[in-house]
């Protein structure tokens, strides 16, 4: 008895930490998203007008890609969130620290091949052809545009491995902290580019380019903490085949993440022009007043719940679950119904309804809210316990069902039919799997093995 009270005492211990540091990191993150949303809601009160709904569509799709390409650096980022928290909780610090080198000297080397790869692409590649817009849009804007922002996401990658890295150790308050004077450089930046109607790559660069460069103190945080070291041959190779191997489930379910929720600008640019992905636009930006405080507060998470799975705090890893996933759904469901109501009078303050939501869309993405910020709240601890490989079969179904139906919605209903679609196919393809044929695979974390076994 007297070795289970210490045992117990510590235990707690623990789990007073992780929330400790899951909520610095949610307090910084609220500070981060909230500067970021002005951004989003800015860049288009601010430019919409003398961009007009088409060229606005442009940089929309544009935008787009930072997301959608960025699987391409085949789950190595993501991978390493769990590796970074693993490794900390139970390796030495210097095992520690040559992952984490030789992790940005992947990621940086990937990059490099990648930004080279794009460059060649968008110069080659008929753009006006593939975002279908007329010939009122400068074709030079549209390819520097695009070249301008195939060079981002290659340097993207390193930093958003040091976003990883920093989210693995718990301390991603270190990381938010620094966006948020980004955001508050990139608003400024809106303002006298909006002014002076600068073209679309200048709107990236002030944006998505100056985000990428306020988050490159982290690097020094690293040096300072000594977590950075030399460069080993063996151990780089041996690490890369491991962050590879680890990265490679991260890879697909990245991809079919992408698909599922970041193709829609390019379909509805396909079928209804880039002046309809302008209207969708509009529409996200406003749901994510609802979705983004929600993944803001449920990102800390993940490494929190690797840590709870090291140190079998079970009782942390059921009681923190439940109340994710149960907060998420009524934080979602009620901001959705206060959007909806109040939707006419903010699309009005906000834009002088530049572009016009049909009710229609808006009612579907109320409805969409509320079931994505669960999904989002379960991933975060299917991706702490390490439940990969089901969250893979999940979504390749997933896009096996969505994406045709997004493309039939589309031709039916418009954009409308685009969030229908995607609503409906992840309601037949995501539950069933993980209340059966997964259930174990995620649930058995949550009991003690002696409650397992009986």
């Amino acid at each position: 008895m007297t070795q289970e009270i210490p045992a117990t005492v510590e235990k707690r211990g623990a789990d007073r930490r992780r929330y400790r540091l899951a909520a610095y990191s949610s307090l910084a993150n609220v500070v981060s998203k909230v500067l970021s949303l002005l951004v989003l809601y800015a860049s288009v009160s601010l430019t919409i007008g003398y961009l007009g709904p088409e060229r606005f569509g442009v940089w929309m799709t544009l935008a787009s890609f930072i997301s959608l390409l960025g699987f391409l650096d085949f789950g190595i980022s993501s991978g390493l969130v769990s590796e970074v928290a693993l490794t900390s909780a139970k390796a030495p610090i210097e095992s520690l620290r040559r992952l984490i080198t030789h992790a940005l000297l992947l990621l940086t080397a990937v990059g490099a091949v990648l930004t080279s790869l794009l460059l060649v692409l968008v110069t080659l590649s008929p753009l006006a052809e593939a975002f279908n817009v007329s010939r009122a849009i400068d074709p030079m804007e549209l390819r520097s545009g695009a070249q301008t922002l195939a060079i981002l996401i290659g340097l993207g990658l390193p930093v958003v491995g040091l976003q990883r890295i920093f989210l693995g150790l718990q301390r991603a308050f270190f990381y938010h902290l620094l966006a948020a004077a980004g955001s508050v450089v990139s608003l400024v930046l809106l303002v006298f580019l909006s002014r002076a109607h600068a073209p679309i790559p200048a709107l990236l660069l002030g944006t998505y380019g100056v985000q990428l460069a306020a988050t490159l103190p982290l690097l020094a945080v690293l040096f300072l903490d000594r977590l950075v070291g030399t460069f080993d041959r063996a151990q780089f190779v041996e690490h890369t085949k491991e962050l590879v191997r680890h990265g490679a489930l991260f890879f697909v379910l990245t991809i079919g993440t992408a698909i599922v929720w970041d193709a829609d600008y390019i379909i509805l640019s396909n079928i209804l022009g880039a002046e309809a992905v302008a209207v969708y636009a509009v529409g996200v930006r406003l749901f994510q007043l609802v979705e983004q405080p929600l993944q803001m507060a449920n990102a800390p998470l993940w490494s929190a719940y690797t840590d709870a799975l090291v140190r079998s705090s079970h009782s942390f890893l059921r009681q923190t679950l439940v109340r994710a996933v149960v907060l998420s759904f009524a934080a979602a469901a009620v901001g959705s119904v206060l959007l909806l109501v109040l939707s006419d009078t903010l699309i009005r303050l906000w834009i002088q309804k530049a572009v016009v939501l049909p009710t229609s869309l808006l009612v579907v993405m109320a409805l969409w809210a509320p079931v994505r910020a669960v999904g989002n709240a379960f991933s975060m601890y299917l991706n702490g316990v390490r439940v990969v490989r089901a969250q893979v079969i999940v979504v390749i179904i997933l896009c096996v069902v969505a994406l045709p139906l997004k493309i039939l919605g589309a031709h039916l209903f418009g954009i409308t039919g685009i969030v229908l679609a995607t609503l409906t196919a992840y309601l037949i393809c995501v539950p069933v799997p993980y209340l059966t044929v997964f259930r174990r695979a995620w649930a058995r974390h949550l009991t003690l093995p002696s409650a397992r076994q009986t």
